[in-house]
């Protein structure tokens, strides 16, 4: 026994080597989620398998003993097998999952580890050189026309546009969109053919046909500036060609009734067609749907305005209805529109309401100060009980042009009757001081703050005339501006609080 005791040790010491070698020659497979690795040898199937408790023999392809090729995963399915958790079947499904998912994986990787493409810097050199030329193009046509103009034909003022027409229009079409820089430069080559196509619509209209009365020449122009805008947009992403289409298209709808009918229907019939643009970009039906709701929203301003200097009372009606329409379109609540057709309605709405609410209330408040301040006052009422609901996009803004409303409501009635005024001032300071001691409507007591500094002097030089009424005057100011200091720095904190939400 002890003579073998060294052959023992070189035999141990050879299977050593072998096992090492042999392992190298076979790395680990890679494994799977959670460690298990997605391969497991073959096993016998068996058409059923009873449940609960299974038979050794129904085991025995997986407790068979394990070789240099199981992995943990052959191991794990293996004893769950033999324990009566799964059977071959899920044996095989989860196999296949784990197999499913190393290959996601590594493609995965590899689709990571791939370069990015290199930037390309050609076509920004291309767009600024078409810039360039284009405005170079541009100016010696101008310079052209200026020098030799009044001493041309008909004919060859309209070779001259309409052919540089057709030059930049050919030039656009001949550079590809495939790069941003180069979809620009078309951009720019077709907005500089639309810019000349419209001298050559001038012309044609006012010397080739002889249209003397502006709006017939400018009919020819709209319609030459929609048609060729039509074409160079054809419902692509092209912004520019895009707002150029719409603006020609409502110029065009508003010159040709101007042809047939006075400037009131004129106006209603944009207000019409504005708001068949504005409805759609609202639901974005167009490429650019802010765009088309941006030039819808203008054409309805437009168009009321339009109106208005016709039929004064019923056009600034109509005037301040488009505007609350636009108005109430971008804080409608939901998500029915892009942020973009929202933006661009309250952009549009603002300007129109800055330019449609002191016209129409100096206009009305001449005829009747009580029922127009009335009006003002409860379009305010509607907008902090619509801000206070918090059912709009943007209730810290309704409830602060409703606060104005309110107050400058009850001012407006003055231009009427001053006693009517200040007393529906001071009760609606008082209202607006107790709407906001609740939760949530700090920001009422601002305005009633602001409407008893209005009201309470107006009140006493209205109702004590004479010398005697300045004491007064300064006691009941001076009281009212301590007691708004007082409420200040009691509800600083929570003045801070609740706007900041």
């Amino acid at each position: 026994m002890i003579g073998l005791a060294p052959l023992v040790v070189v035999a141990l010491v050879l299977a050593g080597v072998y096992a090492a070698g042999h392992h190298s020659r076979h790395p680990a497979s890679p494994m799977g989620p959670m460690g298990l690795a997605p391969r497991m040898r073959q096993t016998s199937h068996h058409p059923s398998r009873p449940t609960g408790a299974h038979s050794a023999a129904a085991h025995q392809p997986r407790t068979a003993a394990p070789s240099a090729e199981d992995t943990p995963l052959d191991a794990a399915l293996a004893d769950w097998c033999a324990a009566g958790l799964i059977t071959d079947e899920q044996a095989e499904r989860i196999e296949a999952y784990e197999h499913n998912a190393i290959e996601l994986a590594r493609a995965v990787n590899t689709t990571a580890l791939e370069p990015a493409p290199a930037q390309r810097r050609v076509p920004f050199i291309a767009e600024a050189l078409g810039y360039l030329g284009g405005v170079l193009g541009l100016a010696g046509i101008v310079l052209l026309m200026a020098r030799y103009w009044p001493d041309m034909s008909t004919p060859g003022r309209l070779a001259i546009s309409g052919g540089s027409a057709t030059a930049l229009a050919l030039a656009g079409l001949m550079v590809h969109e495939g790069e941003p820089a180069l979809t620009r430069l078309r951009w720019f080559l077709w907005l500089l053919s639309s810019t000349v196509g419209a001298v050559f619509a001038g012309v044609l209209g006012a010397e080739a046909l002889g249209f003397h009365p502006a709006d017939k020449v400018a009919l020819v122009v709209a319609t030459m500036v929609t048609v060729q805008n039509a074409a160079f947009w054809w419902w692509r992403d092209r912004p520019v060609q895009q707002t150029l289409t719409l603006v020609g298209a409502s110029t065009l709808v508003g010159t040709f009734v101007a042809q047939f009918t006075g400037v009131g229907l004129t106006g209603l019939t944009l207000v019409a067609f504005g708001v068949a643009l504005a409805v759609t970009g609202w639901r974005s039906l167009t490429p650019a749907p802010e765009l088309t709701a941006l030039v819808g929203a203008a054409t309805m301003v437009v168009g009321s305005a339009m109106s208005s200097s016709e039929w004064h009372g019923w056009g600034m009606a109509l005037m301040l209805a488009a505007v609350g329409a636009i108005l109430i379109s971008a804080a409608w609540p939901g998500d029915v529109c892009d942020r973009g057709v929202r933006v661009a309605l309250t952009v549009v709405g603002c300007a129109g309401a800055l330019q449609a609410v002191p016209s129409a209330v100096g206009y009305f408040s001449q005829q009747a100060g009580i029922l127009t301040g009335s009006a003002v006052w409860l379009a305010g009422v509607g907008l902090v009980s619509i801000g206070n609901r918090r059912v709009a996009r943007a209730p810290l803004v309704l409830e602060v042009l409703g606060g104005v409303g309110v107050v400058a409501g009850t001012a407006v009635m003055g231009f009427e009757s001053v006693a009517v005024a200040t007393l529906a001032g001071l009760a609606t300071a008082v209202c607006l001081l107790a709407l906001g001691a609740a939760p949530g409507r700090v920001l009422m007591s601002l305005f009633g703050s602001a409407g008893l500094l209005v009201n309470v002097p107006w009140s006493i030089t209205h109702f004590f005339p004479g010398e005697g009424r300045v004491p007064v005057l300064i006691i009941a100011c001076g009281t009212v501006i301590i007691a708004i200091a007082v409420w200040m720095s009691r509800m600083g904190g929570r003045l801070r609080d609740e706007l900041n939400r």
